[in-house]
């Protein structure tokens, strides 16, 4: 049985990621046609910037009865698509949002139901903290010009981070925070590595 992960992205959105693998659910938001009813999600490689990721982010929507108490129950809706996750004999998809069960008969509708957008998540146990490293890499720098990069990180659990690199300029320097700053002396493109932890 394959196990999931809610990650917080920050802005109350959230990545659900695969737990054995760290592949994320979503969409190619790349593609308008993707925001179409029916579009399936699939799990692949974890997308952290830009408008690609947007496809890979959820808002998680608690239900309520009727009598407007929250029932334990919730429905999982895409960034990019605004369309909720759908469970069902068809499988996994994407449909629009909907209160009521289709009985017309239309293959438009296709008997589509409330009940498969509205969820029960059961909780496995505490999942690992995953710390997800946004920005590092590549530091241009020109002779006798300061140079400054700033690399960044979140923590599953919004943890603080610790940076830490290889690889710099001479005289370069990475505060714990992540911030890089020098005066090289020397024109050239530096490839160095680094690491992140919570802390």
């Amino acid at each position: 049985m394959k196990q999931w992960q809610f990650v917080a992205v920050g802005d109350g959105s959230y990545r659900i990621q695969n737990l054995a693998t760290g592949a994320a659910l979503g969409v190619d938001s790349a593609h308008p046609a993707h925001r179409a009813w029916g579009v399936r999600p699939q799990a692949t490689g974890l997308v952290t910037e830009g408008p690609a990721a947007l496809g890979q982010q959820w808002w998680v929507i608690p239900t309520r009865s009727k009598d407007g108490v929250p029932d334990g129950h919730m429905r999982v809706v895409n960034r990019y698509t605004q369309t909720a996750l759908s469970l069902g004999a068809h499988g996994a998809d994407l449909t629009p949002v909907r209160s009521w069960t289709d009985r017309s008969g239309s293959t438009v509708g296709a008997g589509r139901t409330e009940a498969e957008q509205v969820l029960r998540v059961k909780a496995m146990g505490q999942a690992p903290d995953v710390v997800t490293q946004l920005t590092a890499g590549q530091m241009r720098s020109d002779k006798g010009q300061p140079v400054t990069s700033r690399m960044t990180a979140t923590d599953s659990r919004g943890l603080p981070v610790h940076f830490t690199a290889t690889g710099l300029p001479d005289g370069a320097t990475l505060s714990p925070d992540g911030r890089i700053t020098s005066a090289v002396t020397t024109v050239g493109v530096y490839q160095g590595g680094s690491s992140v932890r919570a802390r």
